[in-house]
């Protein structure tokens, strides 16, 4: 849903990305006109293949389940903390049976300040219990920048570049998405990536130094 176009080999006209090109931060009319399209062809046929959602920004979570992801939308106050429930989302699609394979990337920060994430009232044609019959055999994957309750974690390399630096060994990291998100770290910020494989590999070199002189 998100991303530029051409990227992972997508057509561009299949395409849909927020913010728009004036640079507006998108409030949750936007991202709902956004889903708009896919839900209402969802409720009664299959819509496509496969659905991708990428979304990155400031996230919370769920006060009790603990697979859940929102982003805080732009017009979000701390009285009244809009969000758009990106997994609930996923999930409505998967319910529904409306794309054959749904993948989900959230790259943002999962705290859990005690919400309660819904949909917006989306309607529910597969509801009372029941979910379409092709439902079980839709295949999906979701990611997240950070574990239930934690924050994702960034680094600045001081060219006005940020990206996501999640650890595994928090163990709240699957192995897939750090795996592109070191890709991702190389390819960006490969003069960088360069120089600190360098001196990682300068410095086992000397430490192994002192084995060969011992022999």
């Amino acid at each position: 849903m998100a991303g530029r176009a051409g990227g992972g080999d997508l057509p561009a006209a299949n395409i849909r990305t927020l913010p728009a090109p004036t640079g507006r931060h998108p409030d949750r009319a936007d991202i709902d006109a956004l889903f708009r399209p896919f839900y209402e062809a969802g409720q009664g046929a299959r819509v496509g293949e496969r659905l991708y959602i990428v979304a990155a920004g400031h996230g919370i979570s769920d006060g009790i389940d603990l697979h859940s992801v929102a982003l805080l939308t732009a017009d979000a106050t701390a009285d009244d903390p809009l969000h758009v429930a990106m997994v609930k989302r996923a999930e409505w699609f998967r319910r529904h049976a409306a794309f054959d394979e749904i993948v989900l990337f959230a790259d943002c920060c999962r705290d859990a300040p005690g919400l309660e994430l819904a949909l917006p009232g989306w309607p529910e044609r597969w509801n009372a219990g029941r979910a379409h019959p092709r439902a079980s055999r839709v295949r999906y994957l979701h990611g997240f920048a950070a574990g239930y309750g934690k924050k994702a974690r960034e680094r600045d390399f001081g060219d006005g570049r940020i990206i996501a630096m999640p650890l595994l060994v928090e163990r709240e990291m699957d192995v897939v998405t750090a795996i592109v998100t070191s890709w991702k770290t190389v390819l960006t910020s490969t003069g960088p990536m360069l120089l600190w494989g360098g001196i990682v590999g300068g410095l086992t070199l000397a430490a192994t130094v002192p084995a060969f002189v011992g022999l």
